[in-house]
């Protein structure tokens, strides 16, 4: 149902679709009574399902664990801010990684090092 770049999951293409049925045919592997077993049976069901398997897909990417929500009790708005809010999880992640490894690069600018790179070095021989 979604798919996976660079770590981020998206949502699949489900524009242009207004019949229900034919929006699942569309779906590789997935037929009507699948979806409909899982509570799923119209195209915004099927928005707000597929939302919910990616907030649960990122969030396992993001923190090793499935995030599991009950996508039938929050709205398409909601459940697309929780998603922003997984995928901005790594943008936040990489800013601090990179933060904290300016901070551990300082403290060998301050024991001497000359520059970055000498930081650095003496930071893998440490």
């Amino acid at each position: 149902m979604t798919t996976l770049n660079s770590n981020i999951v998206r949502p699949i293409n489900f524009e242009g679709h207004t019949d229900f049925t034919e929006l699942c045919n569309a779906t590789p592997h997935m037929d009507e009574k699948w979806y409909n077993d899982g509570g799923v049976f119209t195209i915004e069901d099927f928005v707000r399902s597929n939302y919910a398997g990616m907030i649960s897909d990122q969030h396992k990417a993001n923190h090793g664990f499935r995030l599991r929500l009950d996508w039938t009790e929050l709205s398409l708005e909601e459940l697309m801010e929780i998603h922003e809010e997984e995928v901005g999880y790594q943008a936040r992640e990489a800013k601090w990684q990179k933060e904290a490894e300016m901070r551990i690069l300082q403290t060998y600018l301050d024991a001497g090092a000359p520059n970055i790179e000498t930081a650095r070095r003496w930071q893998k021989a440490a």
